[in-house]
Parts: C-alpha cells; structure tokens; sequence
C-alpha cells in the first residue's frame, strides 16, 4: 500500500492505520544549550525587573508581571517551533532568535498593552 504523508512525524497508509514515518530522536544540536541557557536567564532578568515595577512602581496590581509570563510562554512555543523544525542543525537566525528574541517581544507586548490602556482611557 502506498503512504501519503500527512506532516512530518505521520503517515496514514490507504486504509485504517496510522503508521510513524519517522524515529522520534530527542537528540539536539549543542549549539541550542548556550542560546536557551542565555534566553533563560534573560527572562528570569526581565521577571525580576517586572516583578519589582509592579511591587514598588504599579501599586500592587501585577500589570508587567503578567505581561512577562505571557511573553514567556508565547517566546518558548515559539522556540519550541524552531526547534521542531530544525532540531539538529539550526541556522544563526534561529539561535539569534533564541538568544536575544525575549527582548524584543517583552517591548512589543508592553507597547501594544499601555496602547490598549490608552485607548480605553484608562492611563
């Protein structure tokens, strides 16, 4: 029977069946440890700096605390794409992404949230 490919990791057979077209292999490119390890702590850098905005700056109400976490969890899916999809020879765009990425959406999400803010009237 013949396969038709549906995405990368499945194939269905002309039938009922579902079959893996490829092995799993958790292994990664060693040039992702030093990206994500840098990413990592530039988050944790950001949080500690958000956390203290909000605690001393924002009366208490959590604003850029809440903004970091969403960040982050958009930044890993994204990294986790990349990864996906490249995982064992990334490009320099993708371990730059990596590295520095956080930065970059941490402002854009502050932006378009103090925008947001002022369009309702609120700052």
């Amino acid at each position: 029977m013949k396969n038709y490919p549906i995405n990368l990791f499945f194939s269905i057979e002309f039938g009922l069946s579902i079959e893996a077209n490829m092995k799993l292999n958790p292994t990664l490119a060693p040039e992702y440890e030093g990206a994500a390890l840098a990413a990592f702590l530039e988050q944790w850098g950001f949080g500690f700096c958000s956390y203290f905005l909000d605690n001393y700056f924002a009366f208490h109400v959590m604003i850029f605390t809440e903004i970091w976490a969403l960040g982050c969890f958009l930044f890993w899916g994204f990294v986790l794409w990349i990864v996906l999809r490249r995982r064992l020879s990334p490009t320099k765009g993708d371990l730059g992404i990596i590295r520095f990425g956080f930065v970059p959406l941490w402002l854009l999400l502050t932006s378009l949230s103090i925008l947001t803010w002022k369009i309702q009237g609120l700052v």
